[in-house]
């Protein structure tokens, strides 16, 4: 059975042990998977101004090789950010949540939240 729980932009997966030695992509899942998960989104709050750009950064400590993360916005009228590259954009005053999320686990997911002004 397989849990998560959002607290303070992290989310926890659970299970348990990760030691596999396999180090391709299409193992992340085997090599990740089974252990207390932490996707960290890096930072996980900022101010931005209209027109700033921002590239966020995300981890899940104790993953090798590091995973891939897609990422989105909860509103991209106000932040646009790139989903490949995590590379935020501020269109509009207002607050939004960025999220990271892992290709091989949609259940984890990190996020920060990003406050645009004038």
């Amino acid at each position: 059975m397989r849990m998560s729980r959002l607290i303070a932009g992290l989310v926890f997966a659970g299970a348990a042990g990760c030691g596999a030695k396999t180090t391709t992509a299409a193992n992340m899942a085997e090599n990740c998977g089974n252990s207390l998960q932490t996707a960290i989104v890096s930072p996980l709050s900022v101010t931005l101004n209209v027109g700033d750009t921002l590239r966020f950064s995300a981890s899940m400590p104790g993953c090798t090789p590091a995973p891939q993360f897609r990422w989105s916005s909860s509103s991209p009228a106000v932040v646009s950010v790139d989903s490949l590259t995590g590379l935020a954009t501020a269109h509009a005053v207002g607050t939004v949540a960025v999220t990271a999320v892992p290709t091989f686990d949609r259940t984890i997911v990190g996020a920060s939240t990003v406050r645009v002004v004038q």
